[in-house]
């Protein structure tokens, strides 16, 4: 085939995975899991003394010794197996499961007016296609990202609320969220029999609170399942923080929203199946988040990056990863603000701010291969290679010393990976230089550094 003949292919880049736990959310006020029943019970407590949420968490807090084991009491409250403390509430136990379930959204509601200029970070790191994974309730990184122009409340949840064109980014929210409500009846209310398909709760979350769509931005939106109802009866979708998790509802109908949540799930699933990185911040995978894990850790894609920062676990996480079988563990910056000082350094060299070397390979620094020097570029990586008639290959990236490189195929595939090529596209690489004797990459990197193979 002639020179002229040959042309390059163009690879696009691949979606990143943020999955987000409660020490991603800690920064905005909210709680982590052991401190949230303290925080709850301190919070209720400066509510009027008729409110309530007092009294239910009196009762509670009087039949428990206190809060502090808080996930502990909720199993038991949410299982009541006989002779549990829970049993001994009798009749009133669902009253008061569901007043605190109540007052938890409405704690989480009372803080979202703290600043959270970490979510606004995390705005300018996300590109459209990434996607966002979070169990925390709060609405902080939709809000964010909104803002910034990348989600869209109508297609951006994983279930479509009304039709429009997909969310850039879409958030799934694992563990429901504080402006998801379950109707009751479609909103029906009064006295009757109601004819229904066997379910009492349709089969999304309806978004129904005005406060909630105005501090979103969405002051003008109506969800079309709400657009005739004034006030309607409907339930907190949220998966409380128990042991174990139940991600369903328990209805005379029998259990409703297991599809539901399962559809969310595989959802997020199928997302880190085709991720080339994974980011996780501030989720400790605790063990007895049994499905999480099973989603994390046993994912057939092992070879995509895999970045954590969740501070002082974040040792034993990378490890429990190499354990699983994962092969490309980055070592980044261990906290969140860090890690995004890091990437926003990488953004900020790529128009030309100036930034000292330092700054850049301190905050969010990756692990180097053996025989590596690192360098500053840009994130976009773009490199060409041609193919000689020994083999070798001449291989040339924009904007870095790298120009007319020789290596061998095992090399080059190495600085591809190691420059932030996905691993599909290094293949689609090597392979069209082998077909045609020239191959081109442009993708966007998901690295601040460069590594240059010795």
């Amino acid at each position: 085939m002639a020179v002229s003949d040959r042309r390059p292919v163009i690879l696009t880049t691949a979606m990143r995975v943020f999955v987000l736990g409660a020490g991603a959310s800690r920064h905005a006020g909210y709680p982590l899991a052991a401190e949230m029943g303290k925080c709850l019970a301190a919070w209720v407590s400066t509510l009027s003394s008729e409110h309530q949420y007092r009294s239910c968490l009196e009762q509670i807090a009087d039949l428990y010794g206190g809060l502090h084991n808080f996930e502990a009491i909720l199993a038991d409250l949410m299982t009541c197996p006989p002779g549990s403390r829970s049993a001994e509430l009798g009749v009133k136990l669902p009253y008061l499961l569901s007043d605190l379930k109540e007052a938890l959204r409405d704690y989480f509601d009372s803080i979202r007016s703290t600043p959270a200029p970490l979510y606004d970070k995390l705005a300018r790191v996300l590109r459209r296609g990434d996607l966002v994974i979070t169990f925390n309730y709060d609405l902080g990184v939709e809000r964010a990202l909104h803002t910034a122009g990348l989600w869209d409340m109508k297609t951006g949840y994983g279930f479509p609320i009304e039709d429009g064109e997909p969310s850039p980014v879409e958030v799934l929210k694992l563990h429901g969220s504080t402006n998801w409500r379950a109707l009751l009846f479609g909103g029906r209310t009064g006295t009757g029999f109601f004819v229904g398909d066997g379910t009492s709760l349709d089969d999304r979350p309806v978004l129904f609170f005005r406060p909630d769509l105005e501090y979103l931005g969405y002051q003008d939106f109506v969800d079309p399942r709400c657009s005739h109802l004034d006030t309607a009866p409907s339930l907190p979708a949220m998966i409380m923080p128990a042991l174990p998790k139940h991600f369903h509802f328990v209805t005379t109908f029998g259990q409703e929203w297991k599809g539901f949540w399962d559809d969310l799930w595989q959802r997020a699933e199928c997302a880190i199946q085709t991720a080339d990185e994974v980011v996780v911040i501030g989720y400790s995978m605790p063990t007895v988040d049994e499905r999480a894990r099973a989603m994390l850790l046993g994912t057939r894609n092992k070879t995509l990056r895999v970045s954590i920062c969740c501070g002082k676990a974040t040792a034993n996480l990378e490890q429990e990863f190499r354990d699983h079988g994962f092969s490309c563990i980055q070592a980044v910056a261990s906290t969140f603000d860090s890690f995004l000082a890091g990437e926003i350094a990488g953004e900020d060299s790529n128009t030309g701010t100036a930034i000292s070397q330092a700054a850049v390979s301190g905050a969010g620094k990756r692990r180097a291969r053996p025989e590596a020097t690192i360098n500053p570029v840009p994130k976009i990586l773009a490199a060409r290679a041609r193919l000689r008639d020994d083999g070798m290959v001449i291989y040339s990236q924009e904007n870095t010393p790298i120009q007319d490189r020789v290596l061998r195929l095992d090399q080059l595939r190495l600085q591809l990976s190691c420059n932030g090529a996905f691993s599909d596209n290094v293949e689609k690489f090597v392979s069209t230089l082998l077909a045609t004797g020239f191959a081109e990459i442009r993708q966007w990197k998901l690295m601040t550094q460069e590594f240059t193979v010795g």
